[in-house]
């Protein structure tokens, strides 16, 4: 197994103390590291965190994920590819983006996820992302292009996150647009076997693993539209659904 190597920190935080916590200073000169040999490096100036804060950042890496495994613990059975990269600077008051000065404030560049594919025991069906592009502005977080396939079932995706920066920084509600398509979308594969016999008796009883919620977070508003070729659910299939 590889190491975390070549680990960089400059940083210093300065607090007057007591309950006010609006006059610390967090400022991180550089971060850097090799992560199983990927660089990663990032900066921070942060003042005023709880009434404006002001930042001053940045992130630059460049991940190949199929070597995370000789850093990171993963399960018996799991295997991921592909590579992410980022280049992000954030520079501004947060009153600039709640006041829509959007010229006072910099938010620029890209985080881009290429060819990923992850397989696991736990799941029976891969998952990959072909390609995904997100370029940051002040006024949101743009999803450029999203395609990828769960199993047999492909999905494109375009759209924005709105107020990103708020929900980063002061847990505001996350709000969002997108453009969903899909060529194929298999419900049988994706929600598993309905019902499964047991070794002795034939007893049939409910696969709970498959019949789980998956719990949506609170702060999270999101619209939708939809346009899929072909659904196939149980023994249906359905055409040029939309929604």
């Amino acid at each position: 197994p590889e190491s975390v190597e070549d680990i960089f920190v400059d940083c210093t935080i300065n607090s007057p103390g007591g309950a006010d916590m609006d006059g610390m200073v967090v400022d991180l000169r550089r971060f850097a590291m090799q992560l199983a040999q990927n660089p990663v490096e990032a900066r921070l100036h942060l003042t005023h965190p709880t009434t404006d804060p002001d930042l001053d950042a940045s992130l630059r890496a460049s991940v190949d994920l199929g070597s995370l495994k000789r850093v990171v613990p993963m399960e018996a059975g799991d295997e991921l590819s592909g590579s992410i990269t980022a280049n992000v600077a954030l520079k501004g008051r947060m009153s600039a983006i709640e006041q829509q000065r959007y010229k006072d404030f910099t938010a620029e560049g890209e985080l881009i996820l290429l060819d990923m594919v992850y397989r696991s025991d736990s799941l029976p069906y891969p998952v990959g992302i072909e390609s995904m592009y997100f370029g940051f502005t002040p006024q949101y977080l743009k999803l450029d292009r999203y395609e990828g396939t769960i199993g047999r079932s492909d999905l494109q995706a375009n759209g924005r996150f709105d107020n990103y920066l708020q929900w980063w920084l002061q847990d505001s509600t996350l709000a969002g647009s997108f453009n969903v398509r899909s060529n194929k979308f298999d419900l049988n594969e994706l929600m598993g076997p309905e019902e499964e016999a047991t070794a002795e008796g034939g007893e049939v009883t409910a696969d709970s693993s498959s019949m789980s919620v998956i719990e949506v977070p609170k702060n999270i508003d999101f619209r939708m539209s939809a346009e899929v070729q072909q659904v196939i659910y149980d023994d249906m299939t359905l055409a040029d659904c939309k929604g």
